[in-house]
């Protein structure tokens, strides 16, 4: 996946972004809903996109009222983030770049299933949060999802690196990390069954 990013050019990355508008407008409209269907209690609070990309949903949050800032390890993505207004860092999700509790919520937009070593991103996502860590989840058994990842075998796609991951692998995972904390895991089919979410409470949220 590495490799993936690391040959990314200035026009991948306007294809990519061109991408919500165009061939992916139908799913975008779907993930944009469940997103605001997940955050509408949270309005006003300081969010951390991970994975940012090029601020597409991040443009979306705030004009929703919501503080984003976005962190991405693509700098040909952040550059268009930065251009779109958007505060962003470049940084591995495995080392944020922040203190202990910066953000209320900590959120992954199906970019969870694209990170190397994704337990130790899920571990700083829930050091630098407060209330919640929240994730919208491709659903892999979906045919748009599995259209995607078999068109990926033919062009350089970063569908051709993505994990199935589920919302039960999240919980055991975060069984590993917090042993003995108080949290939930909450999951269900949204957006059209297109994608899973998960959440994770974290204690001063319960």
């Amino acid at each position: 996946m590495s490799d993936f990013y690391d040959s990314l050019s200035d026009i991948g990355a306007k294809n990519y972004e061109s991408w919500y508008e165009k061939e992916g407008k139908e799913v975008t409209e779907r993930e944009a809903k469940a997103l605001f269907l997940l955050l509408k209690n949270f309005r006003g609070m300081r969010i951390l996109k991970i994975g940012c990309g090029t601020g597409y949903f991040s443009r979306l949050l705030e004009k929703e009222g919501f503080q984003v800032v976005g962190v991405d390890k693509a700098w040909q993505m952040l550059r268009l983030a930065r251009l779109k207004g958007i505060t962003s860092v470049r940084a591995n999700a495995h080392f944020l770049p922040f203190r202990n509790k910066t953000f209320d919520i900590a959120l992954f937009i199906t970019s969870f299933e694209f990170i190397e070593k994704s337990s130790k991103a899920l571990k700083e996502a829930m050091r630098v949060t407060k209330k919640r860590v929240i994730f919208l989840l491709l659903n892999p058994f979906h045919f748009v999802n599995i259209r995607r990842k078999f068109k990926s075998l033919f062009y350089s796609s970063p569908f051709r690196h993505m994990k199935i991951i589920m919302p039960s692998n999240i919980k055991k995972a975060t069984e590993r990390i917090c042993d003995g904390c108080r949290f939930k895991v909450y999951d269900k089919l949204i957006g059209g069954d297109v994608f899973y979410t998960a959440q994770i409470f974290i204690e001063e949220d319960l």
